[in-house]
């Protein structure tokens, strides 16, 4: 596609990854090639169906519940998500 971004390799986090826009956002992150880690606030069930989604088109996912801001191991890049590419 043109004009289409590579996030090969990345780790992204997707605030608000359970509901409204959150999960398009979140699944069209993981088809640019990078992991997903979808960020929820009060749901985890709503926050686990995208990510089943990424992981089912190949890519990983990890579900984890956030607030208001990044918290801290989201910060300066480290985003506390242990993954390793090959």
């Amino acid at each position: 596609m043109p004009g289409a971004i590579d996030l090969s390799g990345g780790v992204a986090p997707v605030g608000g990854g359970s509901r409204g826009l959150g999960p398009a956002i979140a699944t069209a992150i993981a088809e640019a090639g990078a992991d997903v880690a979808v960020i929820y606030r009060r749901c985890a069930a709503e926050a686990r169906a995208p990510a089943e989604v990424i992981r089912r088109r190949g890519r990983r996912a990890d579900v984890r519940m956030g607030g208001r801001g990044l918290p801290p191991r989201f910060k300066n890049g480290r985003m506390g998500l242990r993954y390793r590419h090959s």
